[in-house]
């Protein structure tokens, strides 16, 4: 935070250059600062369509400057209806982007549409302290809603960022990101093309509220509903995954004590080439990765599809790492998911298993004997009736 009027008017002036206004401009009154029409601002925020322009990127371009620019930005609020945005848009710090107020964001009843045509509608560069919430972005299929960070180790950092009830539909990937203290709660995703979360970082906390889906039947079976490169101290809780054709998760790496809590990965429904072909979830790296409560139905179809090697062994893949925990995971198959014979857990280094919980739905019961695999697995004794095979 500016500790000075100097170091505020230094951060404002940086803040116009990302969003390719000048400082210059700013202070002459330009197009681009213009206050809305609406004075809303004093209550802290201000209405994209209150600012001047004949079309969508021309209001949202104005009312970035504008906010960007205040020593106290408000948020800018979206109206119910649907926009178009062809441009793309810098994060500033403090930025708020609002659908309608006091509406909320469902799955089924999106009041507030951001339909984007570009490449991406937001780039890639370092930002703290960022919120969205109540909107709906759609993209073609064939693009991006953030453009993807592809230095997982040294680039652009989001720092204290927060999406809440917010959907996203038709993207090739939503947030391939590097994360800090960040959170997505009350989320829908559908109809991605592509791995939709790509995510490493620290100290961030996603789905612990419910409420959230992610599904598409348009990812290819070697893509990730969720990956994460490498994430520790971090939580993710009860998001629902429709994992069709592609795995629902891949986690690489982790210092420590990352969590998933009641996570779901289920394939109820699907009964060929749109179950999950591989794995439901992937673990090759990483300290400590705990799974508790998480719910694995189906999947293991067809692990050649994939075009994976030596990590599709059963529906949970453990191939790398050390000190992982598994606690009450429950399975079911019934009649659409893996052939007979599958391993629930298959695990290439030691991974201690409790309390595993098998449960059929309209077909064979899921045998217990043989359903782990991995010499080096542990079973705790509270697991009667379960065997290790090599």
């Amino acid at each position: 935070m500016p500790s000075s009027p100097e170091e505020s008017r230094t951060a404002r002036r940086s803040a116009l250059k990302l969003l390719g206004v000048s400082a210059a401009g700013a202070t002459a009154g330009a197009f681009a600062v213009a206050a809305p029409a609406a004075a809303t601002t004093a209550n802290g925020y201000a209405e994209v369509d209150s600012f001047a322009g004949t079309t969508d990127d021309e209001k949202l371009a104005a009312a970035m400057a504008y906010a960007a620019a205040q020593t106290y930005a408000p948020t800018l609020v979206f109206g119910a209806r649907a926009y178009t945005f062809a441009a793309d848009y810098a994060f500033f710090p403090g930025m708020r982007w609002s659908g309608p107020l006091g509406g909320s964001e469902t799955e089924f009843g999106e009041s507030c549409l951001v339909k984007v045509t570009g490449a991406y509608l937001l780039r890639a560069t370092a930002v703290r302290d960022v919120a969205i919430r109540g909107i709906c972005f759609q993209g073609t299929g064939a693009n991006d809603f953030q453009q993807q960070v592809t230095d997982f180790a040294a680039g652009p950092l989001t720092q204290d960022a927060r999406y809440r009830e917010i959907g996203f539909k038709s993207f090739r990937s939503v947030m391939h990101a590097r994360h800090l203290r960040c959170s997505i709660e009350r989320m829908y995703c559908n109809n991605g093309t592509g791995t939709q979360f790509k995510i490493g970082g620290s100290d961030s906390y996603y789905f612990l509220e419910g409420n959230s889906y992610l599904s598409s039947p348009s990812l290819p079976a070697n893509a990730y509903y969720w990956h994460f490169t490498h994430m520790s101290e971090s939580r993710f809780g009860e998001l629902y995954i429709t994992t069709e054709t592609a795995t629902g998760m891949r986690i690489d790496g982790s210092y420590g004590d990352l969590q998933l809590l009641g996570t779901k990965f289920d394939c109820t429904g699907r009964t060929g080439t749109d179950n999950c072909q591989g794995a439901q979830i992937i673990i090759a790296g990483g300290q400590g990765v705990h799974l508790d409560r998480c719910w694995f139905y189906g999947g293991m179809t067809n692990p050649a599809a994939t075009g994976r090697t030596g990590v599709d062994n059963g529906l949970i893949s453990i191939t790398g790492g050390t000190e992982h925990l598994v606690t009450a995971p429950k399975f079911g198959f019934g009649p659409y998911g893996a052939p007979a014979g599958t391993k629930l857990v298959h695990a290439s280094v030691a991974v201690e298993i409790a309390h595993p919980q098998a449960i059929s739905f309209g077909g064979a019961a899921v045998t217990k004997a043989g359903a782990f695999q991995g010499g080096s697995a542990h079973l705790t004794a509270a697991a009667p009736g379960w065997t290790v095979v090599a």
